[in-house]
């Protein structure tokens, strides 16, 4: 059996370059390498290994190109063209969250997905601070497209998404 979950590593080109002492046009090529050295040195497993011991011995890291083509195929069927974030109440309204989001893939499947724990949550909520319970935000992940709307149900159609794709979760 094997499940592929892609990573995806942010950076700021800019910063990146400035920190390593390199040429911002070569911020991406120098960050690529290090994320490849990292991949196949087996430090991203021996990390995944420490936090998650009873995964121990069953987690293995390539980088995309390393992978086989049908699992390379599997990849790209899988990755997703849009995101919507739904709101979640606290005692101080309702927020923009990441825990509560949907993604949707080009071939008309939909899933939840948990962003918990990776700065999105500060992101929504610095940027769209307290909405309505009805609120939600989409994303186009192929344009960087923002939608927002107070009613949650508008979203779908505001990014395109056909109507037969709404269903949420």
């Amino acid at each position: 059996m094997r499940i592929i979950i892609p990573l995806v590593f942010d950076y700021d080109a800019t910063a990146w370059a400035h920190e390593h002492g390199i040429a911002e046009t070569d911020a991406f090529n120098d960050f690529a390498a290090l994320l490849h050295r990292t991949v196949n040195n087996g430090a991203i497993a021996g990390a995944l290994d420490t936090v998650l011991p009873v995964m121990r011995g069953h987690i293995t890291a390539h980088p995309v190109d390393g992978l086989d083509s049908a699992h390379q195929r599997e990849l790209g069927r899988r990755r997703p063209r849009w995101v919507i974030f739904h709101t979640m109440e606290w005692d101080n309204g309702s927020f923009l969250t990441s825990s509560d989001a949907t993604v949707y893939f080009p071939n008309g499947d939909n899933a939840p997905v948990d962003f918990h724990g990776c700065g999105v949550d500060d992101l929504l909520t610095d940027m769209y601070g307290a909405r309505g319970s009805m609120a939600a935000l989409g994303v186009d992940l192929r344009d960087g497209t923002l939608e927002f709307d107070d009613y949650a149900d508008n979203v779908p159609d505001l990014l395109g998404i056909p109507a037969r794709k709404h269903q949420r979760g």
